[in-house]
């Protein structure tokens, strides 16, 4: 400390000591090369006197950051102690400041200075006991902190932001160590399962999760410790008191080194909404048992009428009127089967077409005693679905077009074949009935036929919004096609 001892601040006693020019010149240049650092160095210094007892006295020396900092001038700080530029805020006790100088030799603290303008600001403090011009002198290096403060205060607020926002978030939150203990919940985590802050420290995966779901859980945790983030976990968790908390979740890690340091897990208490699933599932049970008894007895009472007709064709002597009441049996058949296989069927809302007409037409070959060594069927359907609006009108144009090829395109002897297929593609359904028989005389007037057969196909496919043709080359071809309704999509359609 021999350079601060020349400076000029502080003079001892008044006596003349020779000194050789070389030595006095190199002590300048000490002193000058000095005084640039003390000025120049981005912190601002001061050096004061101590009081008896202990408290700061006045400033013995400043340099000119400490000027700038405050907008003081020199000879104004020479005048004043530090206590003249400090607020009350210090970070510790100013008296466990002072003890710790005169202890230590050494503090160092954050307190505020004020500006000549008044401006606060917020500053460090490292202050030393030096000996100065032969004293003890506290030298302090104050750093302006301003920049640090607004920092610390930002991320404070942003802390306290996304605090506030995990804590008050409706769905639970939990941090788990990498050996199962709670590290962290939020309110609703402890609201919603009953715990307190202080249960929380003594919790373990073990506690709160149902042992239903312990090995589901387990499992789900061993993978996101390997770094799987894990975005369907569905559990029970149990509450304090012992009632069951249906969640719903997701859960990830956080590695530091490559290394497991907590869990996250966010989950959704959706209790309720488990109860009104049963709720619905059993509601739902209950109108499909009802349903299926309301196919099964309206194919029952269809049935009854189909065999009434039969009996009151026995007693029937006229050829036509027999073949009329046989033929109007086939079509409540037709209606019948349709209530059978949804009776039959898990799924009430579609009938599969394949199942349905390939069953219906087998009928028809034996209603007329076709001989399917004679009269090869040749039928497709795939997996096309459609409802119960759509099935009973296609089911009774199926059984009109198929009854009519059979009774006239193969006389008894004649081999033939008798194609069906069913496709849908992006905008319709395509319906082909073909046979290769004779064909339909040409000068048949197909579209105005007496016949109640054809008229209740033509019907029918009006009443689907559909279009009807007839190819008469190669035999008979009717080709039926019907129009997807808005809302319809994939192999189901959706009830008129």
């Amino acid at each position: 400390m021999d350079d601060i001892r020349r400076m000029p601040a502080e003079n001892t006693k008044n006596r003349q000591v020779p000194v050789h020019p070389a030595a006095e010149k190199a002590a300048s240049e000490r002193e000058e090369k000095f005084r640039e650092i003390f000025d120049k160095i981005n912190d601002a210094i001061h050096i004061h006197e101590i009081l008896d007892d202990g408290s700061p006295g006045r400033f013995i020396e400043v340099n000119e950051v400490a000027c700038r900092m405050l907008q003081y001038s020199k000879e104004e700080f020479l005048s004043r102690t530090p206590l003249d530029f400090t607020t009350d805020y210090h970070s510790r006790p100013l008296k466990q400041i002072i003890a710790e100088l005169a202890t230590h030799g050494s503090a160092l603290f954050e307190t505020e200075h004020k500006r000549k303008d008044g401006v606060i600001i917020p500053v460090e403090v490292n202050a030393h006991v030096i000996q100065f011009g032969g004293k003890r002198r506290v030298l302090s290096v104050v750093r302006d902190i301003t920049g640090r403060k607004r920092s610390k205060e930002a991320l404070r607020e942003i802390e306290e932001k996304y605090q506030d926002f995990i804590d008050n978030a409706t769905d639970l939150i939990q941090s788990v160590t990498p050996e199962g203990k709670i590290e962290y919940v939020n309110k609703a985590w402890k609201k919603t399962l009953g715990y307190s802050e202080k249960d929380i420290p003594h919790l373990s995966l073990m506690d709160f999760v149902h042992p239903d779901s312990l090995s589901h859980c387990m499992e789900a945790f061993k993978r996101v410790l390997s770094g799987e983030n894990i975005r369907d976990i569905d559990a029970v968790f149990i509450s304090k008191d012992g009632k069951k908390v249906s969640v719903e979740g997701n859960a990830n890690c956080r590695f530091v080194n490559g290394k497991p340091t907590y869990t996250r897990g966010i989950f959704r208490d959706v209790t309720e909404r488990k109860q009104m699933e049963k709720v619905v599932l059993a509601s739902l049970k209950e109108k499909e048992i009802l349903l299926k008894e309301i196919h099964h007895r309206v194919k029952n009472n269809l049935q009854i009428i189909a065999s009434l007709l039969s009996l009151q064709s026995r007693y029937i002597t006229d050829e036509n009127v027999l073949n009329a009441l046989k033929e109007s049996q086939n079509r409540i058949k037709a209606m019948a089967l349709v209530h059978e296989r949804l009776y039959r069927s898990e799924n009430l809302s579609s009938v599969a077409l394949a199942d349905y007409l390939r069953y219906l037409i087998d009928n028809l070959f034996g209603f007329y005693g076709v001989n399917p060594q004679m009269v090869r069927l040749a039928f497709d359907a795939g997996d096309v679905k459609v409802d119960i609006n759509q099935a009973i009108p296609i089911g009774l144009i199926m059984n009109e077009l198929v009854s009519n090829s059979l009774k006239h395109a193969f006389p008894e002897g004649e081999k033939g074949e008798l194609t069906v297929t069913i496709r849908r593609d992006e905008s319709a359904l395509v319906l082909t009935v073909h046979d290769t028989g004779p064909g339909i005389p040409a000068d048949f007037d197909w579209r105005n036929a007496k016949s109640l057969g054809l008229r209740l196909v033509i019907s029918l496919v009006e009443q689907l919004q559909g279009t009807i043709e007839l190819d008469r080359s190669g035999g008979t071809t009717f080709k039926i096609i019907i129009p997807k309704r808005p809302g319809q999509g994939g192999n189901h359609d959706a009830a008129s």
